[in-house]
């Protein structure tokens, strides 16, 4: 597993290294939600019970949303207990996304108290009422403040350290009790010094703050559900770790990355090496590599070699020819994955692809149509096969689809 983190004097990235297996995270998730659960039990009935003396809505709006952090708790060690099961027959990639689902079912719970409530302190604001507040109104909600910012570093340094998105949830949760539960100190010494009553208004801004968390939960986890783009970070660890593997690989393409949870991230991507390695030495090489990442870093990775010709000047000639063409049209467009061959009447057919940014204003018709243009110029003979990649989605085009299904046997 792989952590990012900034080094803010030089600005430049630097990787912590985790592989920790299921067992472990399991170990460590459940001790550190056992602990967080303690506490939210403990605060709950507290507040409750100070809520109830003062009268106070905003405490006991405060309470009610550690017992939702509690029951968040108790949904959270059972997907831990879940998601660390292993791959079956009908989950090949394991349990791990189960994390990503009791994360919202934390999230919904969140909006239900953040409804309930603000509901009740919009009446408040209409019809406030006398409250009542002591020393230990005070102590309870002081201390309060103090475990939620213990509870806070706890589950984010363990949820950054095992890459547990439940934990890191719950350590947003947390911190987001902090700034509530202030209002509420703000509010009750404001009351019992000016006799100003913002117990209304005070738990309708609690309401909203816990109704905002729930929702940026819910959309983060929705969108780790339905699949994302890798982070720059990782992309720039996979590039960095495969191309200074071994001084064989040329270069590398068509990088994609799969995540299935916590510990289940799988990777795909295509390697240049000589056309002039035996094929053994590259299927070893390859094979060295996925078993590295795997080892090391805890990555699934599956590599596609592909030949390159780097000693053939007219391949090398046409490989510029093709990119500085397409840079004309695209800038900071690349050209890889270059092959040759004839179709079986003897045309010339160049098939490559084309990473193309997916800021650039051209569209894939048009860059087809002004790639062709100027590749006549060069050789009116020559037929393109052409991949336009734009971030994980390949366009294709061909001048003359009925010659690539009739090729000879010796392309």
């Amino acid at each position: 597993m792989i952590s990012p983190t900034s080094d803010q004097s030089n600005h430049r990235h630097h990787y912590v290294v985790i592989n920790t297996s299921n067992a472990r995270r399991k170990i460590l998730s459940t001790r550190v939600i056992l602990v967080g659960l303690a506490i939210n039990i403990l605060l709950a009935v507290f507040k409750l019970i100070i809520g109830k003396m003062s009268g106070s809505l905003a405490i006991s709006a405060d309470a009610w949303n550690n017992v939702s952090d509690a029951a968040s708790s108790l949904v959270a060690l059972i997907s831990i207990i879940l998601s660390a099961k292993p791959a079956d027959e009908k989950h090949p990639f394991g349990h791990a996304r189960f994390e990503y689902i009791a994360s919202m079912i934390i999230a919904v719970a969140m909006l239900m108290v953040a409804f309930q409530f603000g509901r009740t302190s919009i009446e408040r604001i209409i019809t406030p009422i006398d409250l009542t507040t002591d020393t230990w109104t005070f102590v309870v909600l002081v201390t309060s403040i103090l475990l939620k910012i213990m509870q806070y570093f706890i589950y984010r340094k363990w949820g950054q350290k095992i890459q547990s998105p439940i934990l890191l949830a719950s350590s947003k949760d947390s911190i987001s009790d902090v700034f509530i539960t202030s209002g509420v100190v703000v509010s009750a010494i404001l009351y019992a010094a000016f006799g100003i009553n913002l117990d209304g208004p005070v738990g309708l801004l609690i309401s909203i703050a816990i109704g905002w968390s729930a929702i940026e939960i819910i959309l983060n986890a929705a969108t780790l559900l339905i699949g994302s783009r890798p982070s720059k970070e990782l992309t720039l660890f996979l590039q960095e770790r495969i191309l200074n593997s071994d001084p064989r690989i040329l270069s590398m393409h068509d990088l994609i990355v799969h995540d299935y949870g916590p510990g289940r991230v799988f990777a795909t991507a295509h390697v240049e090496l000589s056309s002039q390695e035996r094929f053994p030495e590259v299927h070893l090489i390859t094979d060295r590599i996925e078993r590295k990442m795997k080892r090391d870093y805890g990555i699934n990775l599956l590599l596609h070699a592909e030949p390159a010709y780097p000693h053939d000047e007219t391949y090398t000639a046409l490989l510029s020819r093709l990119d500085n063409a397409a840079k004309e049209i695209a800038p900071n467009a690349v050209v890889h994955s270059l092959f040759l061959f004839k179709s079986q009447d003897g045309k010339p057919i160049a098939a490559f692809d084309v990473d193309i940014d997916d800021k650039a204003a051209i569209d894939n018709a048009a860059f087809f149509s002004q790639m062709q243009q100027k590749m006549v110029i060069c050789d009116p003979e020559l037929s393109l096969w052409i991949t336009i990649d734009r971030e994980y989605t390949s366009h294709l085009t061909e001048d003359s689809p009925s010659s690539y299904f009739t090729l000879s046997d010796d392309v």
